[in-house]
C-alpha cells in the first residue's frame, strides 16, 4: 500500500471499518493526534446512540490533553481517514455478533 493512496468517498464510520480505513483525529488547538480503531469508534457511537455518519465525529470528539492539563473541554477536532494503527488506549472492538449486526443494517 502506497504513502499516497487517498481514501475513497466514505461516508459513514462503519463503511469506514468495513474497508480497513482508521479515523484520525487532530485537536485544532493543541494539535494532539490520535488514530482510532474505525470498528471500535463506531461501536463506541452506535452504543450512545450517534448517527454512523464521519461528520459526526466532530460533535464527539474532545481532546484529552487539552482537558486534563488545561481543564479545557475541546472538541470539534480535524477529521481524516488514515491506514495508520491505532493510537493510545485501546478501544473495545465490536464483537462478531455486534458486527454481523452492523452488516445487515447496511444492508437495508
Amino acid at each position: 500500500m502506497s504513502e499516497s493512496e487517498q481514501p475513497p468517498n466514505i461516508s459513514s464510520i462503519f463503511e469506514a471499518a468495513r474497508l480497513g480505513w482508521n479515523v484520525k483525529l487532530t485537536c485544532w488547538n493543541c494539535g494532539h493526534v490520535r488514530v482510532l480503531h474505525a470498528a471500535a469508534l463506531w461501536l463506541k457511537l452506535s452504543l450512545k446512540g450517534a448517527p454512523d455518519h464521519l461528520t459526526e465525529v466532530k460533535r464527539y470528539g474532545k481532546c484529552v490533553p487539552c482537558h486534563e492539563e488545561r481543564a479545557l473541554k475541546i472538541g470539534g477536532p480535524q477529521v481524516e481517514l488514515t491506514r495508520e494503527d491505532p493510537t493510545g488506549e485501546p478501544m473495545t472492538l465490536p464483537t462478531e455478533r455486534q458486527w454481523k449486526d452492523g452488516l445487515k443494517w447496511q444492508r437495508r
